[in-house]
């Protein structure tokens, strides 16, 4: 058995799968009485460490008595002993971690052996801080990490990275392709059923967000797209499909469209952005170059600029407000124009908010 540290620092133990018993290994290593006579000694070792307590060093003696004879009780002290050292790891709020037990075989001259000169001593310490996980899944406690990881993916609130992991980790148990279904009854099932619980209550709390009166642009229009944006992460994230949220996209970004101002039009762009609608976006920008026209012709320039910014048309942003009316300076690029007019957006909201708030204090 030999110890050594993992990526990015972390402690990896690493020890071999249990051999079955007299097979051959490929190093050539096979279960002579001798070497199972050595084994016997290492576990009786094992089991007298984990009657004091030592249960890092006994998983050591465990694995080394089992990994080339064909142990039941190495085995069995081996998932007792990790089991032990899962629960306390998850008593000391080490439930789960990017650290990994890894399986691997023992150095030369350590087979059947858990000596110090094959298990130093310094190496196990760093054992010490493993997570709970780690010692579960390395130790053949494989329902006992399913446990942990379930309930992390399902806590709340809800998080998409730990869903993420959970629903990863039992891709791999139940060796499915990445967009097979769940089956039912399975923690992937509990874990799609919470995902389309998530993107429900996103889509209930964009309804809410949005209004349909073009003065409510601004802060309610990112809401709305916040909110959406949540619940397709949740329906791609539960494989669910997105389609509904897509239609909702759609069905706010048209009715952005049907105004013709310029946070009209840039909310617009941004529905059917979310929704992967190009040929909408398209029409947007349609829209944004006539509109910019009209507001050139009646001499709105900033307005215009404003809006042939959101067409893309440089060339008519330079025809709207041109050198010789610009302030001194680098003229500003589209993408400053569309930053500024989001930033308007927002300095809006936040006075209608901020009068409304003095209305309601002055009994108006």
């Amino acid at each position: 058995m030999s110890l050594r540290p993992g990526p990015g620092g972390a402690a990896v133990i690493a020890v071999a799968a249990l051999a079955a018993a007299g097979a051959a290994r490929a190093d050539g290593i096979s279960c002579t009485p001798a070497l199972r006579a050595e084994s016997q000694r290492t576990l009786a070792a094992g089991l007298s460490l984990e009657r004091s307590g030592a249960l890092v060093e006994a998983v050591a003696h465990f694995h080394a008595a089992g990994e080339f004879c064909d142990l039941p009780a190495a085995r069995e002290g081996l998932r007792r002993a990790g089991r032990a050292l899962g629960a306390a790891a998850e008593r000391a709020g080490r439930a789960l971690g990017d650290d990994r037990i890894a399986l691997r075989d023992a150095p030369p001259g350590c087979a059947g052996k858990a000596t110090p000169a094959c298990v130093p001593a310094e190496r196990l310490a760093a054992l010490r801080g493993a997570s709970a996980l780690a010692w579960y899944e390395a130790t053949g406690n494989a329902a006992e990490a399913d446990r942990i990881v379930l309930a992390a993916g399902k806590a709340s609130p809800p998080d998409l990275a730990r869903f993420a992991r959970a629903w990863s980790h039992f891709l791999g148990r139940e060796a499915a392709g990445v967009n097979d279904p769940p089956r039912p009854g399975t923690p992937r099932a509990e874990l799609q059923a919470l995902a389309a619980a998530e993107a429900r209550r996103a889509l209930e709390a964009e309804a809410r967000a949005f209004a349909p009166r073009t003065d409510a642009l601004g802060a309610g229009g990112a809401r709305s797209l916040a909110a959406l944006g949540d619940a397709r992460r949740w329906r791609e994230a539960g494989r669910l499909g997105a389609g509904e949220v897509e239609a909702r996209a759609v069905e706010r970004g048209e009715a952005r469209l049907r105004g013709g101002s310029a946070p009209e039009l840039a909310e617009a762009d941004r529905y059917f952005a979310l929704a992967g609608r190009e040929d909408r976006r398209a029409a947007v920008r349609e829209r944004a170059a006539a509109e910019g026209e009209r507001a050139l012709a009646s001499g709105d320039r900033m307005r215009a600029a404003q809006l042939f910014t959101l067409a893309g048309r440089e060339d008519r942003v330079r025809a709207a407000v041109p050198a010789s009316s610009a302030p001194p300076g680098p003229r500003p690029s589209a993408a400053d124009v569309r930053k500024k007019l989001e930033k308007t957006e927002a300095e809006q909201e936040k006075f209608r908010r901020e009068q409304a708030d003095v209305e309601k204090e002055l009994g108006m």
